[in-house]
C-alpha cells in the first residue's frame, strides 16, 4: 500500500507514511480511512513520513483541500467549534 497511517496512543498525532508512487488519489484514500477509526480525533497534528516516496504527482489543490478538511464525531463538537469560529 502506497499510504498507511498510525495514531499515536502517546502524542495527539496522526502518522501518515508513504512509499513508492503517490498521487492524488492515494491521499485522499488515506485521509477517508483515517476518519472512520475509533481512534481518531480531528484536532490531533499529522505528521507525514514521505522519506520512501519515489515520485510525487499531488495537486497542490488536493494538498489546499485535504489541509482544510474539519471532521467531528459528534455533532456536538460540531456546533461547539461552529459556534467558536463565528466569534468576534
Amino acid at each position: 500500500m502506497a499510504a498507511s497511517y498510525h495514531i499515536s496512543s502517546i502524542f495527539p498525532c496522526i502518522i501518515v507514511r508513504l512509499e513508492g508512487n503517490i498521487n492524488d488519489g492515494d491521499l485522499i484514500e488515506v485521509q477517508w480511512r483515517i476518519f472512520p477509526d475509533p481512534r481518531f480525533q480531528g484536532h490531533y497534528s499529522r505528521l507525514i513520513d514521505a522519506i520512501e516516496v519515489t515520485d510525487l504527482d499531488v495537486s497542490g489543490e488536493t494538498v489546499r483541500a485535504l489541509g482544510t478538511v474539519e471532521v467531528f464525531k459528534h455533532v456536538q463538537e460540531a456546533i461547539e467549534w461552529l459556534a467558536k469560529s463565528t466569534e468576534y
